[in-house]
């Protein structure tokens, strides 16, 4: 049903800083599904690989303790250049589940839970010639009325 027109709040954000500008240099890697061995469900080492090397690069610019704020995140993933031209190719995986990857990367890092993370814009894109793959990553603080 939602909030009908003009009654709802929070619907405005205000920018109150830009708090990590940062490129990642790696293959982004999509969130693996937990494994369960021995009746202990675990994440993925790929995964876990992933999400300590993106908030190890994400320490090396953020040395704040991690936000309590709401925030907004712009996250542009890189791929390998296509070896051959393939019109309307897009790269494998869910946008989504690259993007949990950082999230859940982030999570006691640039902010204290994922929860904060209140306005998304990702992207998945091939690297020019010669580009390097990786990760553009934003994240802004944002001040919600």
């Amino acid at each position: 049903n939602g909030c009908p027109m003009g009654q709802r709040r929070g619907t405005t954000s205000v920018a109150v800083g830009v708090l990590v500008i940062v490129h990642i240099p790696m293959v982004p890697v999509p969130k693996g599904r937990p494994r369960l061995s021995g009746g202990h469900v675990f994440t993925p080492k790929r995964t876990h690989d992933a999400e300590s090397f993106i908030a190890t690069m994400v320490r090396r610019v953020w040395r704040s303790a991690p936000t309590d704020l709401p925030v907004s995140l712009v996250v542009r993933f890189w791929f390998p250049e296509l070896k051959r031209k393939q019109p309307g190719k897009v790269p494998r995986g869910d946008v989504d589940n690259y993007l949990k990857t950082v999230m859940d990367a982030l999570n006691g890092v640039v902010y204290k839970d994922d929860r904060q993370v209140v306005h998304v814009d990702a992207s998945k894109l091939y690297c020019a010639a010669g580009g390097e793959p990786g990760i553009d990553l934003e994240v802004v603080a944002l001040d919600t009325p």
